[in-house]
């Protein structure tokens, strides 16, 4: 309902589900593979295809709200010293006792799921860290808390191999055009196959958007701006037939930024800017119901104001 056109990443996804809900394991007693997280995953791909939308998904499905999702930008760790934040500083240094922001995560919310953004642009160093937690489940910070990964889901997303993606390629193409990208950085560039083989089967390399799945993306935008709207106090009718079929028009088939060219600028344009600005004008007020359309060759969504609230002497606030 949420990512269209990905149904290898959320195959994917699902087997990891269903093993974690089993719990058969490669383990040599019923309880030496408990501490290792629920799952790992590694989502590769073009931007902006649903990688991050899925890893929203999961967290809702799985623990019932996207905000059970703790997300890292990992450029934001590319310094060696880095690392240290994501455990706390050792003893006797500053920021000692306010330990890490991901041992402090965990501590917390041990039901949670993990998401390690843009994971290529990590430092080196950071890797042994993660190769602790996928293998012994557990993380201690500078305070000597052991924080225990048991109960969570690690997504790890990367962009490895967009710049060079084959245009035009089919997903056959496309898979084995990623997995030799993540060979050549792991194993060569950064010389750590180790992490390569933790992850083993989880590498889930996502397809490019496909103009099939455009219309079902569109709709599913505007969904969510017709949810806002409601939450403002207006109810939106809108022609969404037309509107789909202008995106569609619009975005040709260059799909290169993904989802996100659909949203921003072009149902930014047609629909967003316009809809606020005549509200704005028109002083607009809550409780009206506006009819949308799209004239054929206009620019952007004209509006119509179908009903409006009616206040009586004794009622108007």
């Amino acid at each position: 309902d949420r990512v269209f056109g990905q149904l290898k990443a959320v195959t994917a996804v699902a087997g990891m589900l269903a093993n974690a809900h089993v719990g058969i394991d490669f383990a040599a007693d019923a309880y030496s593979g408990s501490e290792r997280p629920r799952g790992v995953l590694f989502f590769v791909g073009p931007t902006g295809v649903g990688k991050t939308e899925l890893a929203k998904a999961l967290a809702e499905l799985v623990f019932g709200d996207e905000r059970a999702m703790c997300r890292f930008d990992m450029s934001e760790f590319q310094e060696e010293h880095a690392g240290e934040r994501l455990t706390g500083a050792p003893p006797g240094y500053v920021g000692h006792e306010q330990g890490g922001v991901l041992t402090n995560w965990v501590l917390a919310h041990p039901f949670s799921l993990l998401l390690f953004d843009e994971m290529e642009k990590a430092n080196p160093a950071i890797f042994d860290k993660f190769l602790q937690i996928i293998d012994d489940g557990r993380l201690t910070d500078g305070r000597g808390q052991t924080a225990y990964f048991s109960h969570s889901v690690i997504i790890f997303t990367s962009n490895i191999g967009a710049a060079t993606m084959p245009p035009s390629a089919d997903y056959e193409a496309l898979e084995d055009h990623f997995q030799a990208a993540i060979e050549q950085k792991f194993r060569v560039d950064l010389g750590r196959p180790e992490l390569l083989g933790r992850l083993g089967g989880g590498i889930v390399v996502f397809d490019a958007l496909r103009p099939d799945f455009v219309p079902s993306i569109s709709s599913k935008f505007v969904r969510q701006l017709v949810g806002s709207a409601r939450h403002a106090g207006y109810e939106l009718d809108i022609d969404a037939t037309a509107l789909d079929q202008r995106v569609l028009e619009l975005i040709g088939h260059d799909t290169t930024l993904g989802a996100r060219s659909i949203r921003d600028p072009i149902l930014e344009s047609l629909l967003r800017i316009p809809l606020n600005r005549w509200i704005l004008k028109d002083d607009v007020p809550a409780g009206s119901t506006i009819r949308v359309t799209l004239p054929l060759g206009a620019r952007q969504c004209q509006f119509e104001l179908v009903s409006a609230p009616s206040f009586g002497p004794d009622t108007r606030v």
